[in-house]
């Protein structure tokens, strides 16, 4: 459980971090007024569609989805044994070319 005050205080403490968590609440907020027909089924309480993390990110500034990407890459390269060394420098490219998003899932899988 996160309590909003600790969180506040963390983001306060990292300015990039802070940046880009109003970024992420800003697309979230871009695709709850746009989770609608013809786009999306209507939102209920169980679903709003178009707000999965990845579609999120998907939502936000080249320059935010690079910092989770970096991230990513990050892990990426912990885990030689999934992902060549060369594989993750294509990956590199592509995501500061702005040709791919990166985003880490549950369990730490980079989708």
């Amino acid at each position: 459980c996160i309590h909003a005050e600790d969180m506040m205080g963390a983001l306060k403490a990292d300015p990039l971090m802070f940046e880009v968590a109003v970024e992420y609440a800003q697309a979230y907020h871009r695709a709850l007024l746009e989770a609608k027909p013809p786009l999306a089924l209507s939102p209920t309480d169980l679903l709003i569609e178009m707000t999965s993390p990845s579609e999120i990110v998907a939502w936000m500034p080249w320059e935010a989805r690079v910092v989770f990407g970096e991230a990513c890459l990050r892990h990426l390269r912990k885990e030689s044994w999934r992902i060549s060394p060369g594989q993750v420098e294509l990956l590199q490219t592509e995501l500061k070319q702005g040709r791919c998003t990166l985003v880490m899932q549950s369990l730490g899988k980079v989708e």
